[in-house]
């Protein structure tokens, strides 16, 4: 576990990591705007996913990732609060999984009841223009 934490601090995973609530915020601002059918489902889906995913990751998972960073996993001394860390690291993980999960859900119900696509469709003319 100490070598993935170590591993992932690289610019590809912090656009993701930082792009993604960026996305969320955006998405919110452009529901509040747009108020359609989808518009609640977008922030429902949003909010879910910077407090279920984001902030969890943000209070719960990096602050108990630095503490595991100067552990050595081999000492015996070490084993009880190695172990104690992987229950509630997971149990983080879990809700960081669903929240994602949830999120993804949500803004598809959004996408699929959103007019505005519709719309812009239905605003461009088929076929060659008239003459």
């Amino acid at each position: 576990m100490q070598s993935i934490n170590t591993a992932v601090h690289n610019g590809l995973f912090a656009v993701g990591f930082f792009g993604m609530p960026l996305i969320c915020i955006l998405v919110i601002g452009h529901a509040a705007r747009i108020r359609d059918k989808g518009a609640p489902w977008a922030v429902a889906g949003a909010l879910c996913y910077l407090l279920g995913t984001f902030l969890v990751t943000v209070i719960g998972n990096i602050p108990m990732n630095r503490r595991l960073a100067p552990l050595d996993p081999l000492l015996p001394e070490n084993a009880t609060m190695i172990s104690g860390f992987i229950q509630d690291w997971t149990m983080l993980n879990d809700l960081r999984t669903v929240a994602a999960l949830a999120a993804f859900l949500l803004l598809t119900v959004s996408l699929s009841l959103t007019d505005s696509h519709i719309e812009s469709q239905q605003a461009v003319p088929y076929g060659p223009p008239a003459q």
